[in-house]
């Protein structure tokens, strides 16, 4: 949000092609919460926030009804597996800022999203949510990856929080990791020489990339799929989303 305009973006990969879409709102400062303190941001043509006025965590819906984009969707998901706080607290150092960040990182979905024309409807039982709050900054340079390695013993994948920037010339980042319902950990990135604990992350296609009308906010947010050694001993497979911004050094 600045001067009064929010921006939204998105895109959805199929097969064969990707779908992005992009508009700007104009119009005076919107609050992003109730009285309550409940997050919700409504807009004539969008909205996002809880389906409770005194629970904002629970379950959380978002819906478009963008006609001339030709991508509508109503979507409800709800929390499932236990909460991420990034960097092990909810916030972590990065050269001068602070970030705050936590995640949830398996909701149940419900919905629907058309595209084209064509209703899609969602089947909660295999389907999911990765709803990711951030405030006060962001690492310069960042790549953050939204990471699920497949775990038949749990009712749910091993969800990962991977943050890597530039610092000083150099790489720098963290990885937050919940194996178990009662287990968070924080795993420095300090290093990004290939190992025997090395995950290979593949784009599922090369143009995936993001950029907004007049080149702001470029990015790259992309669909992945994860194969490699967890834990030194483990093959694994995943999948999840990468977010790219530019970097200005040959650190990363």
């Amino acid at each position: 949000m600045e001067n009064g305009c929010r921006w939204i973006d998105g895109s959805i990969t199929q097969s064969n092609c990707v779908k992005g879409f992009y508009w700007t709102i104009e119009g005076p400062p919107v609050f992003p919460s109730s009285p309550s303190g409940v997050f919700n941001a409504s807009f004539p043509d969008y909205g996002f926030g809880s389906t409770s006025t005194t629970d904002g965590i629970s379950e959380q819906r978002t819906w478009s009804a963008r006609h001339e984009d030709r991508v509508e969707f109503d979507l409800t998901f709800s929390t499932f597996a236990p909460i991420l706080l990034n960097g092990g607290f909810g916030f972590f150092e990065s050269r001068n800022t602070t970030v705050y960040e936590w995640s949830m990182p398996a909701d149940l979905t419900r919905g629907w999203i058309t595209v084209n024309g064509t209703r899609l409807a969602v089947d909660p039982a295999r389907s999911l949510t990765w709803y990711d709050r951030q405030w006060g900054g962001a690492p310069p340079g960042w790549s953050w990856f939204e990471l699920h390695l497949e775990n038949p013993d749990q009712d749910y994948d091993v969800p990962m929080s991977v943050w890597v920037w530039e610092e000083t010339g150099a790489a720098a980042g963290l990885a937050t990791i919940r194996e178990e319902r009662d287990v968070q950990k924080v795993v420095p990135v300090t290093s990004l020489v290939r190992s025997k604990r090395t995950l290979s992350i593949s784009s599922v296609r090369p143009d995936q990339e993001m950029v907004a009308e007049g080149g702001l906010l470029p990015t790259h947010g992309g669909y992945i799929t994860i194969s490699g050694v967890y834990q030194g001993n483990r093959t694994v497979e995943g999948y999840g989303l990468v977010e790219l911004e530019i970097v200005t050094s040959d650190a990363l």
